[in-house]
């Protein structure tokens, strides 16, 4: 990770670095974005350890139909963070592309 918490193992994002304007822009945007995308996979891990905390709170009988639901519902927690993942990629790849490093 750089500075602005954007990966510099991309090699779109490394030539960033040698490139004065870009970097310019990244350290304007970043301080910005990145804060909502980490907000957002925070509440994203929290809504996992509620939906665990309700399911261990069912009673006995309700628990096993909770545990079979946190599986899908786990699975719709996963796809959301990887959206939230790609976002973060595509909002690197326009800067990107947008001020010619690519």
């Amino acid at each position: 990770m750089s500075k602005t918490g954007l990966p510099t193992s991309n090699p779109k994002i490394s030539r960033c670095h040698t490139n004065p304007f870009v970097w310019f822009f990244i350290s304007i945007f970043s301080p910005i974005i990145l804060p909502q995308l980490n907000a957002a996979k925070t509440r994203i891990a929290a809504g996992r350890k509620d939906i665990q905390t309700y399911v261990n709170s069912l009673s006995l009988s309700l628990r096993k139909i909770g545990k079979e639901a946190i599986a899908e519902i786990q699975t719709k927690f996963r796809a959301l963070e990887e959206s939230v993942n790609s976002k973060k990629e595509a909002l690197i790849e326009i800067l990107a592309k947008k001020y010619a490093i690519i």
